[in-house]
């Protein structure tokens, strides 16, 4: 806590208030200082106020409690989706929709916006309509509602995608993300900050993702309950046309991405409302012959899928064309095959 005058000749007292475990979170950069408060994964408070004239306190954000399942919100709760009940994210079939040209993402207007490595981003959409990449709540609102900005005309085919789900979005952007090794990925993982000036009551704001293009079979989302303990990693290998979703703010993630080249990515923030959940439902994997769907392998090789259900489990339509060597509806290479670890990696 930094106690600052504003009178010439006013000695200014610094003091800085930390909860165990939080300095570590800080000094990897993930989170950044703000004129009156700062949110790092644990409680933690950092706040910038005069001492002379009198001491007026800024309001300060507080983690929410995590309350998961979707179900009618309770005092204190938000609307979350049953599917991300136990593990905090899903990765869906292969996206098999109309071809999104290269041009639209490569084309965009980038902007300089450090968030889990050395990357840019093109807003979509942001809180104004403006070119930026700033939390929503800068302009007093959750990361709801978000206003197309002048990217749009330049990613016609990006837009449909979004507005075809037909949830309530905020955030939309395409994250270019320069190649690193795994040592500096894991240096970057982040929680985000999804749900501040969220009102209890309402829908838990999740994230999904659109891979346009990586490196096939190297490329790979780490994902852990926990930053520092990696017996709680899950992992999933990247290609272009994969969807996910994933909680946020509950899971510490971030992207490994070898290169050569680099990745791209569409990152659209959404409401968990019936909408979403049951767009969510229809692009779970095609596998037939299963009584529920949740039980279903969530990858697009089958990885996970019980020996006894392997034979009358369908391929998704874009795993299948991965099978037989058949382009993508991205006009990307081919080249590999999406796996992923069978179970959580323990070092």
């Amino acid at each position: 806590m930094r106690f600052a005058s504003r009178t010439p000749g006013v000695s200014s007292i610094e003091l800085d208030i930390w909860i165990p475990g939080v300095r570590e979170a800080n000094r990897t950069g993930q989170r950044p200082v703000s004129e009156k408060c700062m949110m790092v994964p644990l409680p933690a408070v950092f706040m910038r106020v005069p001492a002379y004239p009198p001491v007026t306190f800024p309001q300060v954000w507080w983690p929410q409690p995590l309350t998961y399942g979707f179900t009618e919100p309770g005092p204190l709760m938000h609307r979350k989706l049953d599917i991300l009940n136990e593990k905090g994210f899903v990765v869906l079939r292969g996206y098999d929709g109309p071809t999104i040209p290269p041009g639209e993402w490569e084309g965009l207007e980038y902007m300089d916006w450090k968030s889990g490595g050395d990357t840019t981003f093109a807003p979509l959409a942001s809180a104004t309509g403006e070119m930026d990449c700033k939390g929503f709540w800068d302009f007093g609102k959750p990361d709801k509602g978000g206003v197309w900005t002048k990217n749009r005309e330049l990613a016609p085919a990006l837009v449909r995608y979004i507005e075809s789900i037909g949830g309530l979005f905020g955030r939309v952007r395409v994250i270019k993300l320069n190649p690193s090794d795994e040592e500096s990925a894991l240096r970057q993982m982040h929680r985000d900050d999804n749900n501040r000036l969220n009102p209890v009551g309402s829908g838990w704001v999740v994230r999904s993702w659109l891979e346009l293009a990586n490196n096939p079979g190297a490329s790979a989302f780490i994902l852990r309950e926990d930053r520092g303990d990696p017996a709680t990693e899950s992992r999933v290998t990247l290609h272009p046309g994969r969807q996910m979703v994933i909680d946020t703010e509950r899971l510490y993630h971030v992207v490994h991405h070898p290169g050569p080249g680099p990745r791209y990515a569409l990152i659209t923030s959404w409401e968990s409302d019936d909408i979403f959940d049951r767009w969510v439902r229809r692009e779970l994997p095609a596998l037939t012959g299963l009584p529920d769907l949740r039980r279903a392998a969530v990858e697009l090789d089958g990885r996970g899928v019980p020996p006894d259900l392997l034979g009358r489990a369908r391929l998704p339509t874009a795993g299948a064309r991965v099978e037989r060597g058949e382009p993508l509806p991205f006009g990307a290479s081919t080249e590999g095959r999406a796996r992923r670890d069978p179970t959580p990696r323990r070092r």
